[in-house]
């Protein structure tokens, strides 16, 4: 399975965009654009802190959803890790890599005016599900 490397670049007033100069220096091997919307609510830099810990927390709880979720399929249609990622599609049936090189911020559902940690109580929501519904089908 591929790996990837997510840069965060910031915006200059230039002519050129960020990417294109990044791609001006290292080629085009494989660079895309993953836009987050620029005017998300952070708050002070303790509520940064504080994110970051609670980042920490989800991120191990989302490791064992996504590692569970492999293991389920993986024993569903008997694939070695290597062969799982035809299976892996996610909305609209896009591979992993067409959905990262394709990604579009959910402003609808994931509103960009609201606080930060809004937003991530809500992706932990949605991730709990996930995981409560595969733990309930699993039994």
């Amino acid at each position: 399975m591929p790996s990837y490397l997510l840069v965060s670049i910031p915006e200059e007033d230039t002519l050129a965009s960020p990417i294109s100069r990044v791609k001006a220096v290292v080629g085009d091997g494989g660079i895309s654009e993953f836009n987050i919307p620029r005017k998300l609510k952070f708050g002070t830099l303790n509520n940064l802190l504080e994110l970051s810990d609670k980042l920490e927390r989800f991120d191990r709880d989302y490791q064992g959803t996504c590692n569970r979720l492999i293991d389920a399929l993986r024993d569903l249609v008997g694939a070695s890790s290597d062969d799982l990622g035809e299976y892996l599609k996610i909305e609209e049936r896009r591979s992993t890599d067409q959905y990262l090189r394709e990604f579009d911020w959910n402003s609808t559902k994931y509103r960009p005016d609201r606080p930060i940690n809004d937003i991530l109580d809500s992706i932990a929501e949605d991730v709990g599900s996930i995981d409560q519904n595969l733990r309930t089908q699993l039994n």
